[in-house]
C-alpha cells in the first residue's frame, strides 16, 4: 500500500512539475521553411491549391477528405500514414500569392499555415509558416519535443513537391 501511494505521489509530483514549466514557456510557435522548385509558377500553384490531390504526391499523407464549408470556406481533413489528423480551413486564397489555412478544432493549437509562392525566373519559390499559439501549460511542454516534428513535417511538404517534378517526362517541343 505504501509503495502504491509512493508512485502515486512521484507521479502527482512530475505532472505538477510539467504542468509548471509549461507555464513559463512561450505560447508561441512559428516555423518557417522555403525552398525553390523548379517549375514554372502556375503549375506550382496549382499543386499547392488543388489540396485535394496532395495524397498523390505527399509521402506522409494517406487520405485526404473533403469536409462541410464554414462560413463558405473549403474544409479538409488530412489523415497521415501514422494515424494522425488535422482540419484545415481554407480562410485566404488570394491568387497567384498566398494560401492560407486555418487549424481547425484542435483546442490546444490555434494557427495557420501559411504558403506563400513568388515567381522566380527559374523557378517558383515557395514559402510556409506555420503560426499560432498553444493554449495549453502542458501542451506547450510537450511542444518543446513536437516542434522539432512539425518543422520536418514542413520540410516534407517542400521535399515532396519538389520531387513530385523529378521523374516527370520532359516536355516535346519537336512536334
Amino acid at each position: 500500500m505504501r509503495l502504491t501511494a509512493k508512485i502515486f505521489g512521484v507521479i502527482v509530483i512530475l505532472l505538477v512539475a510539467i504542468y509548471l514549466t509549461g507555464l513559463f514557456l512561450p505560447k508561441n510557435v512559428l516555423i518557417k521553411r522555403q525552398n525553390i522548385i523548379e517549375k514554372p509558377f502556375f503549375i506550382v500553384w496549382y499543386d499547392i491549391t488543388n489540396h485535394f490531390e496532395e495524397s498523390g504526391w505527399r509521402t506522409d499523407l494517406d487520405t485526404i477528405i473533403q469536409l462541410d464549408d464554414i462560413d463558405g470556406n473549403s474544409v479538409w481533413k488530412e489523415i497521415y500514414i501514422n494515424g494522425d489528423s488535422i482540419i484545415l480551413e481554407t480562410t485566404t486564397n488570394i491568387a497567384n500569392v498566398l494560401v492560407a489555412r486555418t487549424y481547425v478544432n484542435n483546442p490546444n493549437f490555434k494557427g495557420t499555415r501559411i504558403i506563400n509562392i513568388k515567381k522566380l525566373e527559374n523557378g517558383t519559390f515557395v514559402r510556409i509558416i506555420v503560426e499560432g499559439k498553444v493554449t495549453h501549460a502542458i501542451d506547450r511542454f510537450l511542444n518543446l519535443f513536437k516542434t522539432d516534428k512539425k518543422a520536418k513535417k514542413l520540410e516534407l511538404y517542400l521535399h515532396n513537391l519538389k520531387e513530385k517534378y523529378k521523374n516527370e517526362e520532359p516536355e516535346d517541343d519537336s512536334w
